[in-house]
């Protein structure tokens, strides 16, 4: 902008107006402006007009290449019927619904090989960017066209990583991506490399491996998972002595994957002096000098509170250590194993690294004696409200969902350990849960509207307040949480079930208040069935 406008601007025309009478751009704007307008409309069209002149004085972009267009499409397009739905969920406007909703959608219409309409895809690359945790449910269904397109917007660089899982073959750019793409991309590559030729994809990382921030080798050798070998281990041996504590921690937890990997003995060598079991009783025997060489191989810097490093040391021995080796060591059951540290001095801390372990290491045998003990612990409530229980629950659930589901059976309806479990159980439940679920829910319905003083309409109707020392209260309180979670959660089987007419409740009449407040979630909770079917249907049924 001219530098009079800009000075008049900032100190205001009826400052600028004692010093001069006009205002002049030096350029042939100034013979437009009419001479009877005020100061204050002259600045404005001066101003205006300054910057369409200046605008209009630049060169026209005359090299500018045109695209390779975006390569065929390999999927077939999502249901025209249910493209108003996905915008909807694309755009947010199902609240605190639309991210399980939105995911479970996505997963169905990736299993189908479906792609999402073009006019979505600048919704859903926008949604997607990460921390979103629908990413890469959105990028398997993005098509050609969407992953292309996220080339020219920096925002939608996150979309780059996605590949379509039937392209067994790296892309024919795969070294330019490699060498130039973006982080996502690059780790992207290294993955698909490592599942087609483990050996050259470390070839590619050791030759940049020294030029690249820490933060980046972190996620680079997070990658050798797959493929992961002996093979691997000079490669990772190195790597423990890395600079950044990211990869020294992965590079620890990958060489205790390989059982015949040194560092692997060298683990399990202070995993048996570290735990021993005598007389039935586990005891914890900590190290009396943590030296430089135990620091490395645990990933744990040598600066490190050390105070702190103890607890860290026994987390990764643990960690590192699988949990069928402890059956050998104590030729005990994992159930017999695990009822040995009852009472002792770290129980909770040793069952949580025995349960990340496990995890770690597939050892399945462990999963339900394990999901068994964090079950008990909470019913003791010697851990209530801690949210380890609920983490390591929630990835035990997605091991062995059959038998989570049947602990189910052991809780009571509408109790707090209850409403705990059936939220981290995975979704969709089973066929056989959605039943049971829907069965307690019809006789807790039943039992409420036979109470009822049917024809005794309320005026004011209110929510439900929870009221702590009140049981009925705790029970509408908790069948009403549990509607929130059924809507996302029930097998598609039983969805029409729940979308029933329910004799005895009606939307003008509220014998009971607490009563009206659980029909209003019902009916919240039919809402999003409704929708969840329209979108099965639309993809499962499509003609």
């Amino acid at each position: 902008m001219n530098k009079q406008l800009a000075t008049q601007a900032l100190i205001g025309t009826a400052q600028a107006i004692q010093s001069t009478q006009k205002i002049h751009t030096e350029t042939p704007v100034d013979t437009l402006l009419p001479s009877t307008a005020d100061a204050e409309h002259t600045l404005l069209l001066s101003a205006g007009a300054s910057i369409v002149y200046e605008r209009a004085a630049q060169m026209v972009i005359s090299d500018l290449t045109t695209p390779e267009p975006a390569p065929a499409e390999t999927q077939e397009t999502c249901p025209r019927s249910i493209t108003p739905l996905l915008e909807s969920l694309l755009n947010w406007e199902f609240g605190n619904d639309t991210e399980p909703l939105l995911a479970e959608v996505l997963h169905l219409m990736h299993h189908y090989h479906l792609r999402l309409p073009y006019e979505l895809l600048p919704f859903a690359l926008n949604h997607g960017t990460p921390p979103a945790i629908t990413s890469a449910a959105i990028g398997a269904v993005l098509g050609t066209r969407g992953r292309w397109l996220s080339r020219f917007n920096p925002s939608w660089s996150w979309a780059g990583q996605f590949f379509e899982e039937s392209e067994l073959a790296l892309p024919n750019n795969a070294e330019t991506l490699w060498q130039e793409g973006t982080l996502t991309q690059r780790r992207e590559i290294l993955r698909r490399l490592r599942s087609i030729n483990p050996a050259q994809a470390r070839e590619w990382l050791s030759a940049v491996w020294k030029q690249e921030k820490a933060e980046t080798r972190g996620g680079f050798i997070s990658n050798l998972e797959t493929g992961l070998s002996i093979d691997d281990e000079v490669f990772l041996e190195q790597a423990l002595d890395d600079r950044g504590s990211k990869v020294r921690e992965i590079a620890s937890s990958l060489l205790s994957r390989l059982p015949d990997s040194a560092l692997a003995q060298r683990m399990r060598a202070r995993a048996n002096a570290l735990l021993t079991l005598i007389d039935g009783t586990l005891n914890v025997t900590l190290p009396t000098i943590f030296d430089a060489q135990l620091l490395r191989d645990c990933g744990i810097d040598q600066q490190s509170n050390k105070q702190e490093i103890p607890s860290l040391y026994r987390a990764r021995v643990l960690q590192s250590t699988p949990p069928t080796h402890w059956e050998t060591q104590f030729q005990r059951s994992p159930a017999e194993i695990i009822s040995c540290a009852h009472g002792m001095k770290w129980e909770e801390a040793i069952l949580e690294h025995w349960t990340r372990a496990a995890l770690h290491f597939h050892s399945s045998t462990w999963f339900a004696p394990l999901w068994d003990w964090w079950l008990q612990a909470l019913f003791r409530e010697e851990i209530a409200n801690h949210e380890t229980p609920r983490e390591m629950h929630r990835a035990l659930a997605a091991a062995i969902p059959a038998y989570a589901e049947q602990s189910m059976q052991q809780l009571e309806p509408a109790t707090s350990p209850w409403i705990e479990k059936l939220i981290i159980l995975p979704t969709p439940w089973s066929d056989t849960f959605s039943r049971t679920y829907l069965n307690e829910l019809h006789i807790f319905a039943e039992a409420q509207i036979k109470k009822a003083e049917v024809g005794t309409p309320q005026t004011k109707p209110r929510w439900m307040a929870h009221v702590p020392g009140n049981p009925n209260n705790q029970k509408f309180y908790a069948w009403s949480k549990s509607l929130s979670i059924a809507s996302k959660a029930l097998a598609p089987s039983s969805i029409s079930d729940m979308l029933r007419e329910w004799p005895g409740l009606t939307d003008n009449q509220y014998p009971d208040l607490e009563l009206h407040s659980w029909y209003q979630e019902l009916q919240h909770c039919q809402h999003i069935l409704q929708t969840r079917q329209r979108l099965i249907e639309g993809i499962t049924q499509r003609k």
